[in-house]
């Protein structure tokens, strides 16, 4: 699982919104099941694709990565 994060972690410079949010859902998923500490890399280093990824969520208006994103940036929180 750890290494399907990696994988899915290069694939955040998508510029599909359908996509990215995709993306993001099973990085969430994948942080619930291995949890937050064993996570490659931590979610945390994820604050770098942010602004890439909010211009693409609100300029795509796409709900399903607006709804990603924010559940993602909550774990990223605690």
């Amino acid at each position: 699982m750890g290494h399907l994060g990696v994988v899915l972690y290069e694939y955040l410079g998508e510029e599909y919104p359908e996509v990215l949010g995709s993306i993001l859902g099973a990085l969430k998923s994948i942080v619930n099941v291995i949890g937050m500490t064993k996570m490659t890399p931590p979610i945390k280093d994820l604050l770098n694709s942010y602004p890439n990824i909010l211009f693409i969520s609100f300029s795509g208006g796409c709900f399903k990565l607006i709804f990603s994103f924010t559940s993602i940036v909550n774990l990223s929180l605690y």
